[in-house]
C-alpha cells in the first residue's frame, strides 16, 4: 500500500503557505514555529506541561528553559492542527505526523561498544525509533525505554530483526560507552547507545528541529544534575525519511497496533 498525505493534511499545508500564522517563522521548521510562545515563560525556572489526548496525559517535555519549552509548544500545534487530529480513529496512528518528512543525519558517533557508528549508515533500512535521553533520567527515559522493550519483545522475530531503537545520550559526560551498555542491557540487548562530544549531539538535534538538551544549575537530591530533553521518539521509516513524533504516554497497545503497520508500509513522497 502505498503511504501518500491525507487530504486534510494537504489542505492544512496549504492553509499555512498561503497565510501562516503571524509569529511562524517558517512552515518547514516547526520547532521554530512558536519560540515567541516559550518567551513569554521565560522566568519559569521548571516547567511540566502536559496536553490531554482524549483521556491520555501526555508530558512531552521537562524543561528548565524557554529552548526546550518550544518543544511543548510545537507538540500542542501538531495536535491542535490536522497533523495529529487523525489520530483519533482505529485507522490512522498514535504518533503526530511531521508536517514535512526530514532527512536522517549522516552523524558518526560512538557506540556502547566504544566503535564509531554512523547513525544513518548503520540504521539504514531499518524502521529507527530514535530517542534523546539520558541514563541518570528518573523518569521518562527508562519508561520510553521498558515499553518499547516490551511491544518489540512481543513481535515476531522478523518484524523485530526490521526495527533499530536508538538512545542518543544528552549527557555525554556521565554516559560513558560502558555506562550506556549496563544501562540499556537492563531493557533489550538491541537496543543501539551512541554517545559523543556535545557538539556533535546537538548539532543531530537541531538538524532535527529538536529543541538542544540544557542541564539544569540545580543540583538533585544525591549531589549531580538534571538534564533537561525532549521526551518524544522520532520515527524513521526506512526510506531513512522522520515521519512521526511519539510522545511521552504512548501507550504499550499503541505502539503494539502502530510497529507492525509502520513495518507493513510502502512509503513514498
Amino acid at each position: 500500500m502505498k503511504h501518500e498525505p491525507s487530504a486534510r493534511r494537504r489542505s492544512y499545508s496549504a492553509r499555512v503557505t498561503s497565510g501562516r500564522p503571524k509569529h511562524q517563522t517558517s512552515t518547514q521548521h516547526p520547532a521554530r514555529a512558536w519560540q515567541f510562545a516559550g518567551s513569554s515563560l521565560s522566568g519559569t525556572n521548571l516547567v511540566t506541561l502536559y496536553f490531554s489526548r482524549d483521556r491520555n496525559i501526555l508530558p512531552c517535555v521537562r524543561t528548565p528553559s524557554t529552548i526546550s519549552l518550544t518543544a511543548c509548544v510545537t507538540l500542542a500545534w501538531w495536535i491542535s492542527t490536522g497533523c495529529a487530529a487523525e489520530g483519533r480513529s482505529p485507522e490512522s496512528w498514535a504518533g503526530f505526523a511531521l508536517p514535512e518528512p526530514l532527512q536522517k543525519p549522516q552523524v558518526l558517533l560512538t557506540d556502547a561498544k566504544g566503535l564509531p557508528f554512523d547513525f544513518r549508515e548503520g540504521t539504514h533500512g531499518k524502521l529507527t525509533l530514535l530517542f534523546f535521553g539520558y541514563t541518570h533520567c528518573p523518569d521518562v527515559c527508562p519508561v520510553q525505554m521498558a515499553n518499547l522493550a516490551r511491544v518489540i519483545g512481543n513481535l515476531s522475530a522478523s518484524d523485530a530483526s526490521r526495527i533499530s531503537v536508538v538512545f542518543v545520550t544528552t549527557d555525554p559526560a556521565r554516559d560513558t560507552p560502558e555506562r550506556l551498555q549496563e544501562w540499556l542491557g537492563q531493557f533489550s540487548p538491541s537496543f543501539i547507545g551512541l554517545t559523543g562530544d556535545s557538539t556533535t549531539i546537538r548539532r543531530m538535534q537541531q538538524e532535527l528541529q529538536v529543541p538542544p538538551a540544557v542541564i539544569e544549575s540545580v543540583p538533585t537530591p544525591q549531589g549531580g544534575y538534571s538534564v533537561a530533553h525532549a521526551g518524544y521518539v522520532i520515527v524513521f521509516t526506512p526510506d531513512n525519511l522522520a515521519r512521526f513524533v511519539y510522545p511521552f504516554g504512548t501507550r504499550q497497545e499503541d505502539w503494539a497496533r502502530d510497529l507492525p503497520r509502520l513495518l507493513a508500509e510502502e512509503w513514498t513522497l
